[in-house]
């Protein structure tokens, strides 16, 4: 498979993989970054300890303090105690709280972090409308971000690093014949 077909394939699984962990998997937080694809998780336990990234989501999905992930334990290792096997997303976080797989240790932290999510979505929209409580342009502006939420929902969700630039297709209008021509 070429490189773009295998992330094409990793973001799919991201996005639309629902199944619910294994016995041997459980589900962690991550509470910081530390290089190397290390990452520094709190499980549904307490713990805290190092998990690694592997290599089908380097370069393709990047994980930000405070994203939610689901790990399966190495019990050989001495610093690096598990692996990362899945990332979570919202639409996951709700599948499993709607099947009562979601560990009570993390319900307030995930409730939280959705009402600040809405409240500074509410400001952002309070601050479009220049300030002021017009109804009418409330009411618009929130039909225009639920419309664009919806056609690009799955887009959204995934982290861009800022530090890549963005990727350009071109369009091959011309003949093959003048591509040979420049490249004598």
């Amino acid at each position: 498979m070429t490189c773009f077909a295998k992330q094409k394939f990793v973001i799919d699984e991201t996005l639309n993989d629902f199944s619910l962990p294994e016995s041997d998997e459980i589900i962690g937080k991550i509470v910081k970054v530390r290089g190397n694809n290390l990452h520094e998780v709190i499980d549904e336990r307490g713990e805290e300890y190092l998990v690694s990234m592997p290599t089908k989501f380097r370069k393709t999905i990047w994980l930000m303090r405070g994203d939610f992930v689901v790990l399966h334990q190495i019990e050989e290792g001495k610093k690096v105690k598990g692996e990362i096997t899945k990332i979570l997303k919202k639409d996951h976080i709700k599948y499993y709280r709607q099947q009562n797989v979601w560990p009570k240790f993390f319900e307030s932290e995930s409730q939280d972090s959705e009402n600040l999510k809405e409240t500074s979505s509410d400001a952002n929209s309070h601050r479009e409308s220049g300030g002021q409580l017009n109804r009418s342009t409330d009411q618009t502006s929130c039909d225009r971000s639920n419309s664009e939420d919806s056609g690009s929902e799955s887009d959204s969700e995934l982290f861009q690093n800022p530090n890549r630039p963005p990727l350009v297709y071109e369009s091959s209008d011309s003949d093959p014949s003048e591509t040979g021509s420049e490249e004598e």
